[in-house]
């Protein structure tokens, strides 16, 4: 099919279809994109393409062609949304601002330099605090998890509402889901996971321990490092402590030690026992977000075996002020031979606002086979909370109490939001219209 055909095509099946009749004049330049989808295993909320990468087709009547500065056709430049704002105003004929991140890709200003690297972030997962970061070069792409041992199939509650995750769920959870790759997202993950998504699109082959991708791996673990740094990452700061302040005027006005989180952070995911020393000045500090990457630290050791004891210090922070600091040192405890401490710490919250937090960390405690005898014994517990307590929206703990059930066998996935649910389900989607996209 040749490049002309292609643009046919696009314009009659693709845009025409949902752009109204009157907008498809010579005067119009037609941007259409998409968000980042559904809720299928590996989609939204993964930093996985199948989560990241998203359609860009603008469309340049011939009036207007000009302002494309390009030969028409596929882009192969890194492109990502902050360039809509740029473009936009460069084909208006204003010159984009120096303070925009994104660059102009048509239009009197556009900017011809091609980027080196593309960046991505997920933050907070509702409930589940688990930053994760990525970069590519558009060849290769890593992917970075600064809590190493929560797994990305921690559940979203109204992603698992989906027929495709709840059978994942239950393909995995039943022993009958064997290949290794599909598995990845209910396990622990390496730190840095490295993959080439030109012959390897699915992301499936992790190339960060081979040897022969060293070099790439660093360099781009490098670039990641530098843009996390340049660009004043603020998602490592605890939910709870951004509350009730605008975060980037704190960390000014505080001259808050940034660079020093930033590198507690990264020691954290490590896990490497040289690094001991920095976690045991962490979980003393001021910082109650300083506290809980320290924890962190600890975590990844007792989870991979580099330590067995418990030191008090890490104990006592079972009664920390700062929910989130308690409910992690409650998790390292579970593999320092404090387990049932540590469980019945994540069950018994000082503040009932507080019981997600615990509840997410049980949820990933649920996900080790090695755990879920330990949890079994506080069943009744948990099935008194998935009947008494709230169900309804996505971070209720009635709900996340039956994710945790179900983990442990306890529930079959189809009851995990409860039969009044899929009552309700087919009560509002009666007599709705018929889905097609509009503008």
């Amino acid at each position: 099919m040749s490049l002309d055909q292609i643009r046919k095509d696009i314009v009659v099946n693709v845009i025409k279809p949902i752009i109204p009749e009157e907008l498809m004049d010579d005067d119009t330049i037609i941007f259409v994109f998409s968000d980042h989808g559904g809720c299928l295993p590996r989609g939204k909320g993964y930093l996985y393409e199948s989560g990241l990468r998203v359609p860009l087709i603008i469309y340049f009547p011939e009036k207007w062609r000009h302002l494309a500065g390009c030969s028409l056709g596929e882009n192969e430049n890194l492109v990502n949304f902050t360039d809509l704002g740029p473009t936009v105003l460069s084909l208006a004929g204003i010159k984009p601002t120096e303070n925009m991140h994104g660059k102009a890709l048509h239009g009197h200003f556009t900017d011809k330099k091609s980027r080196e690297y593309q960046f991505a972030f997920g933050a907070n997962q509702l409930h589940h605090f688990m930053p994760v970061r990525a970069v590519t070069d558009g060849r290769y792409k890593l992917i970075r998890s600064y809590i190493p041992y929560r797994q990305f199939a921690l559940r979203n509650y109204y992603q698992w509402g989906m027929p495709s995750n709840k059978a994942w769920d239950r393909l995995t959870l039943s022993g009958m889901n064997n290949n290794t790759h599909y598995i990845l997202p209910f396990e622990d993950h390496p730190v840095e996971m490295l993959f080439d998504i030109e012959s390897d699109p699915g992301e499936i082959n992790d190339l960060s321990t081979n040897p022969a991708y060293n070099e790439i791996r660093a360099r781009l673990g490098e670039a990641l490092s530098k843009h996390i740094r340049n660009s004043e990452d603020l998602g490592f700061f605890l939910p709870n402590t951004r509350l009730g302040r605008n975060q980037y005027e704190y960390v000014r006005e505080e001259n808050f030690p940034l660079d020093k989180m930033y590198e507690l952070v990264e020691a954290a995911g490590r896990g490497d026992l040289h690094d001991l020393k920095i976690f045991q000045k962490a979980i003393i500090s001021e910082y109650a977000d300083f506290r809980f990457w320290g924890t962190v630290g600890y975590a990844v050791l007792a989870r991979e075996g580099k330590i067995k004891e418990c030191p008090d210090i890490l104990e006592d922070l079972l009664n920390d002020s700062n929910a989130y600091v308690a409910a992690e040192a409650a998790y390292a405890l579970a593999y320092l031979g404090k387990t049932n401490k540590g469980i019945a710490r994540l069950l018994n919250p000082d503040k009932e606002n507080e019981r997600k937090i615990g509840y997410s960390v049980l949820e990933c405690l649920s996900l080790d086979p090695q755990m879920r005898p330990y949890i079994k014994e506080y069943a009744s517990i948990l099935e008194a909370a998935a009947e008494n307590l709230p169900r309804t929206a996505n971070e209720d703990p009635g709900l996340m109490a039956r994710g945790i059930l179900v983990n442990l066998g306890l529930l079959d996935i189809e009851m995990l939001h409860g039969p009044e649910a899929y009552e309700e389900g087919i009560r509002l989607n009666k007599g709705r219209r018929k889905m097609r996209p509009l503008p």
